[in-house]
């Protein structure tokens, strides 16, 4: 059976209980294959038969991040299946001299599946984006200024 179709991903520009901007992509198996549209999301509105929002033009940010962790999943796995493959193996340690090669490989393997937890600020949006985001979809500017407002209050840009 193949399973192939259209999904959101790549979600960018988050404006905390807003919006946010994503891209859909063709997928096959569930791996993005080649974006079709991105669009700004009013968060919340998400359900199986689709979701409020406005279509923009292509997030490069969003397609750029789609990629990039579809590249970091499958290093990561294909690096932990590899360590855990030469540990499974009886005698695959001093077969290679006690090397701990493999356990240089499950490392990196890990440390690239847990670098797919982006850091919030590479996410979020800017306040001047969250503001021209907001004008797109209708969104009153005074509630993005009370966000504002509220990240300077809390130091978080």
């Amino acid at each position: 059976m193949i399973i192939y179709g259209k999904r959101l991903c790549g979600r960018v520009d988050n404006v905390p209980g807003i919006l946010y901007v994503a891209t859909q992509f063709f997928h096959l198996y569930f791996i993005p294959i080649a974006p079709l549209d991105s669009f700004i999301i009013l968060e919340g509105t998400e359900s199986k038969n689709g979701f409020r929002g406005v279509k923009t033009s292509f997030s490069l940010k969003s397609i750029g991040v789609t990629y990039a962790r579809t590249v970091l999943w499958v290093l990561g796995l294909l690096m932990v299946s590899q360590a855990t493959c030469r540990v499974a193996t009886p005698g695959a340690f001093a077969a290679h001299g006690g090397s701990l090669g493999w356990v240089g490989v499950l490392t990196l393997g890990t440390v690239l599946l847990v670098i797919l937890v982006w850091p919030r600020r590479v996410l979020r949006a800017t306040n001047d984006r969250a503001f021209e985001l907001a004008r797109k979809v209708g969104i009153p500017e005074e509630t993005i200024a009370a966000l504002v407002l509220e990240r300077k209050h809390h130091n978080v840009e």
